[in-house]
């Protein structure tokens, strides 16, 4: 009984460790969000209230971080107690930022939204600095969801009813995702107590060291499969993050909220860009990536990754080159070489500060050669081997976000180990790096697709979305209406057909997972039966080989969510232009 004791003791002190930790930082970012919701609020309540509030918020976030930071420096009374107190500061700090949403009683609907937008951010930040501890992360958002739902539902009519709903459906979302990283929480924790006390019997028992290690295997892949499995869930509401944002750039605001929206935009692609390296490195651990060998065009292939990565060069005033020997071509996965490829120049640019890259495919005595070169700051020798290893970034010291994460160069090894490939570098400090593939050259080269540099043609296009997910539906809807659409949204197949005769539509774009009996690629087979010549997109969260080699099958192009919205219109005008005919990999 004593044992268990001590580890529940041990888990609650890890949680309480966590909490402070991370309620103790983000000074800034709190600053600047009560700066914000005071420029919002300033032309439309008293000043004198304004001041008070942010005055509050400030001292009781200082106070708060200084009394779990010295909590956790000196620790007096059980933990239980501690953690009580800590559940007592969020109560605290949830009232004091929750009562933000009182100014709303003097706003227009349209500051209204902002503010909520803000207030709901701050609450669903909760889920990262407070989900170990459950009831802190309940007390605290309870504290700014409740309030500002009231708020809307006091606005009255459909718009307030129906807002106020949503707010406290997205909070209903946050409990679940806080419970579930809590749980996340103490398996990993288990996990981890469980790894060293084998560590200790392992160094008694030197025999039990295989087996040691087969078991700590078997835990990596479980918790590699585990986070491939999870991709669905976890991309679904990015998904329609990405749509909302880039809808809500579009929009005419004044620039305070414009700037806020643009950063908004950046967060998502900064989640975006993290979650698929994390994703990526799981599926590839997990085993889940098939390599498809065939014949690919170098030329397309080049011109598109370059065009695709000019504009980031150009923002860090770099000179961004491509060339390659006309006719030439390899056998390959052209994906896998493509993210392979995107993961090198994306982290030329980062770290060059001046001068170019040059992306060059070239038949040379040894064979088919791909390299990517630059003029950045270097490697050391010495240095080589780690930088393909998971949060390496020998060069961000202080770890700049905008550098990245430390994942593409460990993805791109899994994903060369895949193809089967050479990769070497070359690279000393101050000289630039050079990294080097050697591909199989291909003996016929494929007939070369349909140029994917134009602008996309979207304008009046009658478009069809089938989703179950409402809140996507009505992402999907703000954002190709936004671009010129006629969109009409579907949650079930026999929805979908319904609507065929009415709307007519030309493309329709379609989710894998869907609640009745129908999955994507059998709605869009019935879509079709009903509406002969309808073109079709196939948007989904799944990444399976067996659904893609479907997909593909059916002729019908899958994207991978989350999709950025120009990618959506760019495939979307491609679909139409192809109608249903088989797409071809160029």
């Amino acid at each position: 009984m004593r044992v268990a004791d001590d580890a529940t003791d041990g888990l609650d002190e890890r949680r309480l460790e966590v909490v402070v930790k991370q309620g103790a930082g983000l000074r800034w970012q709190i600053l600047l969000t009560v700066g914000i919701v005071a420029a919002i609020v300033w032309p439309f309540v008293p000043a004198t209230w304004v001041l008070a509030w942010g005055v509050a918020a400030i001292v009781v976030r200082e106070w708060r971080a200084r009394a779990l930071t010295h909590m956790l420096a000196r620790p007096s009374g059980p933990v239980s107690q501690r953690i009580r107190r800590t559940v007592l500061w969020n109560a605290a700090i949830g009232l004091v930022n929750g009562a933000a949403a009182l100014f709303m009683l003097a706003l227009d609907p349209t500051h209204d939204a902002l503010l909520t937008m803000i207030l709901v951010s701050w609450g669903a930040g909760g889920v990262s600095t407070g989900a170990t501890i459950v009831p802190a992360f309940l007390v605290y958002g309870a504290c700014l969801f409740v309030p500002t739902a009231a708020m809307w539902l006091l606005s009255g009519g459909w718009l307030g009813l129906g807002t106020a709903v949503l707010v406290l459906m997205f909070f209903g979302v946050q409990v679940r995702f806080a419970r579930r990283n809590c749980e996340t929480f103490e398996e990993s924790y288990r996990m981890r107590q469980e790894n060293l006390d084998l560590a200790r019997r392992l160094s008694d028992e030197q025999a039990q060291l295989v087996a040691a290690r087969d078991a700590a295997d078997a835990a990596n892949m479980a918790k590699s499969r585990f986070l491939a499995s999870a991709s669905h869930d976890l991309r679904q509401p990015l998904q329609a993050l990405a749509l909302n944002s880039g809808e809500l750039t579009r929009c005419a605001l004044d620039p305070a909220v414009a700037t806020l929206a643009s950063e908004i935009a950046r967060s998502i692609d900064d989640l975006r860009s993290m979650l698929d390296g994390l994703l990526d490195i799981s599926n590839l651990d997990a085993g889940s990536v098939e390599a498809r060998a065939r014949n690919v065009n170098l030329q397309p292939l080049l011109e598109g990754l370059g065009s695709s990565f000019r504009a980031a060069a150009m923002a860090k005033g770099l000179t961004l080159d491509w060339r390659c020997d006309p006719g030439l071509a390899c056998c390959t996965d052209p994906d896998v070489l493509r993210r392979i490829l995107a993961n090198l120049i994306d982290n030329a640019i980062k770290f060059t500060p001046r001068g170019h890259i040059l992306l060059d495919a070239a038949m040379r005595p040894d064979g088919l050669t791909l390299t990517v070169s630059d003029s950045g700051v270097g490697i050391a020798a010495d240095d080589q081997g780690r930088i393909f290893e998971e949060l390496v970034q020998l060069q961000n010291p202080e770890r700049d976000r905008d550098k990245g994460y430390g994942l593409g160069l460990s993805i791109v090894r899994r994903l060369v180990v895949l193809l089967g490939i050479e990769l070497s570098l070359q690279s000393a400090p101050g000289q630039g790096s050079t990294f080097t593939l050697r591909l199989p050259a291909a003996s016929v080269v494929p007939v070369s697709g349909t140029s994917r540099a134009e602008a996309p043609r979207v304008l009046g296009r009658r478009v069809l979305v089938l989703d179950d997910n409402a809140g996507l539906r009505a992402a999907y809807a703000r954002a190709l209406g936004g671009r010129g659409c006629s969109v009409v949204a579907a949650g079930t197949l026999d929805e979908a057909l319904a609507l065929l005769s009415i709307a007519r539509p030309e493309v329709a774009v379609v989710d894998y997972r869907l609640r009745d009996e129908a999955n994507g690629l059998s709605a869009i087979a019935s879509l079709r039966a009903a509406s002969p010549g309808l073109a079709a997109l196939l948007c989904s969260a799944d990444t399976s080989p067996a659904i893609q080699d479907a997909a593909a099958a059916a002729g019908i192009r899958m994207l991978r969510k989350p999709v950025d919205e120009d990618t959506l219109m760019l495939e979307i005008d491609t679909a139409w232009q192809g109608r249903s005919s088989t797409q071809v990999d160029s």
